[in-house]
């Protein structure tokens, strides 16, 4: 028995009948687009890992935050099949309401918003204070918070998806209005579930190119892009915990005279992944909110999750399902995952 996939031998295998072992048979590639919706998909719990057990994936891909697998809605038709969903109750919590309004935390230095809420609000108020410290958990420069700049974070919020308080592990959307310089500033979003560390580790989500009127507002699930959304990291503590976002807007600012004119050029980092979470521009501004979330569900109590299961109907796709014509690894819940085998 071959343990693993990368023990295999890839070369064809001469057959006793001048011939080779799968001729004739379809190749992976010629199946029909998102055949894993299809009557007879077979997928295979892998529980907590990330890594496939019949598919062949980069040693680098496990456990990196920056590979992004397909997480499933709960409102996926697939979610269904794979959940299982058993409907609990939600956990018992400590955590009391919130306003979800982030006030001056002179603790994080930044906007808190205490307390369980559908949402939290870093508004203008908040942000255009001149006299200051940096809204920065890390200290990163924030700009000079004037509104009479041309390149500021005006407000941002961390939005629940489905309507309920702010939970670990839950789907949410990022909302944030920025006043660009030009049409080639962009706008980076990151999340971290250790706001209380002394090293805050940020987890890169998205960078967004917001329109040239001031005040665009821009999310991370928005019409040009509705795949684009975001999981809060899970929380296994009773009275809730502590998570926080980061807002940059980082200026295409050159020294072309006409910065929206159709021949101009963006700073070299314009159109690519930023080196870092704090941005190094004279113009760029990046602001940070920490906010309470309630526990988590835990996944065995969230799902009753089977060892194989084998669709026996065909399924409809469900937003990101419908972007992609095949996969190798599916999130179900946050933390536990299955394989498509066939």
């Amino acid at each position: 028995q071959i343990e693993s996939v990368l023990s295999r031998d890839w070369w064809p295998k001469i057959d006793l009948l001048e011939g080779y072992i799968g001729d004739r048979k379809p190749l992976c590639a010629d199946s029909p687009a998102r055949s894993f919706l299809r009557r007879g998909a077979t997928f295979r719990l892998l529980g907590g890992s990330d890594r496939p057990i019949s598919h062949e994936d980069p040693n680098e891909w496990h456990n990196d935050k920056d590979i992004f697998r397909l997480t499933l809605d709960p409102q996926s038709n697939l979610y269904d099949k794979l959940c299982n969903p058993k409907n609990p109750p939600p956990p018992e919590t400590t955590l009391q309401s919130g306003t979800g309004i982030a006030v001056y935390s002179q603790q994080y230095k930044v906007g808190y918003c205490s307390g369980s809420n559908d949402s939290c609000m870093a508004t203008e108020n908040l942000l255009s204070k001149p006299s200051r410290e940096p809204l920065t958990l890390d200290g990163c420069s924030d700009g000079p918070n004037d509104f009479s700049r041309d390149e500021m974070v005006k407000w941002f919020s961390v939005n629940s998806v489905d309507g309920g308080e702010l939970r670990g592990g839950q789907l949410i959307q990022i909302r944030a209005a920025v006043v660009p310089f030009s049409k080639l500033d962009r706008v980076d979003f990151y999340i971290t579930g250790n706001p209380n560390s002394a090293n805050v580790k940020w987890q890169y989500i998205t960078t967004a190119a917001p329109v040239e009127n001031p005040g665009a507002v821009i999310t991370t699930k928005y019409s040009a892009d509705p795949h684009i959304t975001v999981i809060l990291p899970p929380c296994h503590n009773s009275a809730g915990c502590q998570q926080a976002v980061r807002i940059v807007l980082r200026s295409g600012r050159n020294p072309d005279p006409d910065p929206n004119g159709p021949d101009s050029k963006a700073r070299a980092d314009g159109n690519f992944k930023p080196d870092s979470p704090c941005p190094v521009g004279e113009f760029d501004d990046a602001d940070d909110a920490v906010f309470d979330v309630l526990p988590s569900y835990r996944n065995q109590d969230e799902c009753d999750f089977k060892t194989i299961v084998t669709l026996d109907e065909n399924l409809a796709c469900h937003e990101k399902e419908c972007r992609v014509d095949t996969i190798r690894t599916i999130e179900v819940v946050p933390g536990t995952y299955y394989e498509y085998l066939r």
